[in-house]
């Protein structure tokens, strides 16, 4: 029976260590959540930032297009009319 007084001996030790890694099994656990639940929050941040850059890049693209053909046409306006009032030397 000598043997089974030894194994009696070291169970509590036993049952502590694996009390302990559960312990340590759980706060991973419970932190990697937390560090889950971090990321989430920052990947929706992140896709709202985009879309916001998106409005944002095809409002200025709109306004580029405006401006390049209003200044086309004003460009041609501005030829046809110098070349209609050319001929006109006042002197």
């Amino acid at each position: 029976m000598p043997g089974s007084a030894l194994s009696t001996r070291y169970l509590p030790n036993r049952k502590n260590l694996q009390s302990e890694s559960s312990n340590k099994l759980s706060a991973t656990v419970a932190r990697q959540q937390e560090e889950i639940s971090e990321m989430r929050e920052q990947r929706r941040r992140l896709e709202a930032e985009i879309a916001n850059v998106k409005e944002q890049n095809d409002l200025l693209e709109f306004q580029l297009v405006e401006l390049t053909e209003g200044s086309q046409k004003s460009g041609r306006v501005g030829l046809a009319h110098f070349h209609s009032h050319k001929n006109d030397v006042h002197c």
